[in-house]
């Protein structure tokens, strides 16, 4: 992980990077910059010194080529201390040897980065003051400005930058690693009723919410792993059974998906024009027929746990219809088209990019794939007829509806794993013959 802190001088940026490196990965490294040329620059170095004094830090002085220096044990975490020091030495320590300052210091964070899990980068605002300088000052800024630039747009691939300012720092560079696990959060948190971290609505950190949105499936499916063990060991009948394997994933869910299915059904029901049907899928209001549809959806389900004789792999395909269901409607929501202003699904649609799909599309693989190694010839017959959900939900959502939504997403999701139930009860019946 890469993390550059940047403020202006005398800050607090170069004590609040050692705070954060003590908290990092051992061994800790810390590699200075500063060529001691002048009293002011011994006092700098001493008061750092005084500053590290029982952090465990190994110091190594390095005042230009950090693109060679090997750190005596791979891992850990490295502080450089800092790049404007570092520029200036590779401007102006060796003018007979005239190297591209930009290139060389921006190879030494790489090289780095490469060697250590942390690394810690001290850079500085310098030129933010919009002063006049010379002509080789503004050289130096100009250098610098681009290093910063090149090693803060390193932090877009597993890496954050933060900005310190009065001894209060501030993130201002995206790091992907940490925004699935902020999309993650939000997963969780849109879609089940589990408790998680609230997560900030930007586009960023909600990138990748609909490729993390099969892992609610996962714990669904746990949860109906530990119900059917404690009816096991308690013999519950399979009336008692089916209720539990009901309820669970509503709620575990809060009925989010359940809703989208109930609005769509009124939505159909009304045999209404397009934009008529559209209004009734935001109306607030469960009409007559969405009661009839969540009641006909549920007793449907639980009647069809009670018939299926529960075993290692009709509860482990149980589980995965789940995550297929989710699959799938990550794979909607990134590549069907939605209409403009719908809602939620509109904001997940534009959030998502091009690797938000194909981890869309391989949840689907691989949850496929589990299944048909649970049961070839089940697994097989189930995975089909998800998909084959999608496209017949697709068709009608462009017929009905001129384009999918979040409530037909939910509607979606729930028909496939009904489908999915009932193509393994009748599977099961069909082989059993």
């Amino acid at each position: 992980m890469l993390i550059l802190l940047t403020g202006g001088s005398a800050c607090g940026k170069s004590s609040y990077g050692e705070k954060l490196a003590v908290l990092g990965p051992k061994p800790l490294y810390y590699i200075a910059a500063m060529q001691p040329y002048d009293d002011e620059c011994l006092r700098k170095i001493a008061r750092h010194r005084d500053l590290r004094v029982g952090k465990g830090f190994e110091t190594i002085e390095r005042y230009t080529a950090v693109d060679t220096l090997e750190l005596p044990r791979p891992g850990g975490t490295a502080l450089l201390e800092c790049l404007c020091n570092l520029t200036a030495n590779e401007m102006y320590i060796h003018p007979e040897e005239p190297v591209d300052p930009v290139e060389k210091v921006v190879a030494g964070v790489k090289n780095l980065k490469k060697q250590a899990d942390t690394l810690i980068v001290i850079t500085n605002d310098v030129g933010s003051d919009n002063e006049k300088y010379s002509e080789e000052t503004r050289r130096y800024i100009h250098a610098l400005g681009k290093i910063n630039a090149r090693v803060a747009a390193g932090g877009r691939h597993g890496g954050s930058g933060l900005r310190a300012g009065g001894g209060h720092p501030h993130l201002f560079e995206r790091r992907d690693g940490m925004n699935f696990i902020y999309s993650i959060f939000a997963a969780f948190s849109m879609f089940s009723a589990l408790p998680a971290p609230q997560v900030p609505w930007e586009k960023e950190k909600i990138r990748y919410m609909l490729a993390a949105l099969p892992l609610v499936g996962l714990v669904i499916g746990g949860a109906e792993w530990l119900w059917f063990l404690l009816r096991s060991w308690l013999s519950f009948g399979p009336v008692l059974h089916g209720v539990g394997m009901t309820l669970i994933p509503l709620l575990l869910t809060g009925g989010i998906h359940l809703d989208g299915f109930m609005d769509t059904v009124d939505a159909l029901k009304s045999h209404a024009a397009p934009e008529k049907k559209r209004a009734i899928l935001k109306d607030p209001h469960a009409g007559a027929f969405a009661i009839i549809g969540l009641a006909a959806y549920l007793l449907l389900w639980f009647g069809l746990c009670v018939e299926l004789p529960w075993s290692g792999r009709t509860l482990a395909l149980l589980g995965l219809i789940h995550v297929m269901s989710r699959s799938l409607s990550a794979v909607s929501g990134t590549l069907l088209p939605v209409r403009p202003g719908e809602g939620t699904l509109n904001v997940f649609h534009q959030a998502a990019d091009k690797r938000v799909t194909v981890m869309a599309v391989g949840w689907v693989v691989l949850s496929a794939a589990a299944m048909v190694a649970v049961w070839p010839l089940v697994g097989s017959v189930m995975a089909l007829g998800a998909v084959a959900t999608l496209l017949l939900v697709r068709r009608m959502a462009m017929k009905q509806f001129e384009g999918m939504s979040g409530d037909i997403a939910g509607f979606q999701l729930q028909t496939a794993e009904l489908v999915m139930l009932g193509l393994m009860v009748l599977m099961e019946r069909i082989l059993a013959l």
